[in-house]
Formats: C-alpha cells, structure tokens, sequence
C-alpha cells in the first residue's frame, strides 16, 4: 500500500462514527513504574523500570493508556521536528484506533504503510 499522508489519515479517524470525543481525565497513576508496556505500533513488550531510562513513551486518552516503544521514534539526538511529529501522529492515530471495537483494516495498513515509510526506519533497517 503507497502510503498517505497522516493529515489525510486523521481525516478518516474522524469520520468513524465510533470514535468518541475525549472525556474529562482523571487524575492517573504515573507512567513508567514497573507496568507491562505493550507498543501500539508492533508486537514489542516489556516490564517498565522507573530507574531506567528506555526510552519508551506513552499517550493517555481517556481512561487508557498506550505505549510507543524507542524503535518506533526516531533516535533523539538525530531526530528531526518532522519525524517526531509524524512518530507522535502514527501513536495517536493506532491508540484510537485501538480504543474502539472492530477498525477499519484500510485505515489499521494506512499506519503500517506509513510506519514502515518512516525516514528512521529505513534508515534503521538499512544499517
């Protein structure tokens, strides 16, 4: 699948109809303190270490929490605003497709088409 832009994937989220507006947080529980995280991008998971730098980030949305893993971001020494934006946009569009039942599976290959032509993972994967 050629990929698309994440403006134009966005786009899409917004036309599902069970896609709900965010609710009114409430307070959480800190990240990072020894939960199992599971990326929302790829089959990686591990137990946190809140005395270990991984690298790891999470988004909450709503009542949920979701996971990106460091080999879904570009490296942030190197990294540029560009790629942490379409990094950040790839996360927050796979948690809300993962928040409601039964997504569509054009837009579930649109993320992987665009994951997969991220600028840090053809590089990672050229190495």
């Amino acid at each position: 699948m050629k990929p698309k832009s994440t403006q134009f994937l966005f786009y899409q989220l917004g036309q599902l109809p069970d896609l709900q507006p965010a609710k009114a947080g409430h307070p959480r529980k800190i990240p990072f303190q020894g939960e199992k995280m599971a990326c929302v991008l790829c089959a990686r998971a591990e137990i946190s270490d809140p005395s270990v730098e991984s690298g790891w980030r999470s988004i909450d949305l709503d009542d949920a929490r979701f996971y990106i893993c460091p080999d879904e971001f570009p490296d942030d020494r190197t990294g540029t605003v560009q790629d942490f934006k379409l990094a950040y946009e790839l996360a927050l569009a796979a948690a809300l497709l993962k928040s409601i039942k039964n997504p569509p599976q054009h837009l579930l290959d649109q993320i992987q088409a665009l994951r997969d032509s991220a600028p840090w993972r053809h590089h990672a994967n050229s190495d």
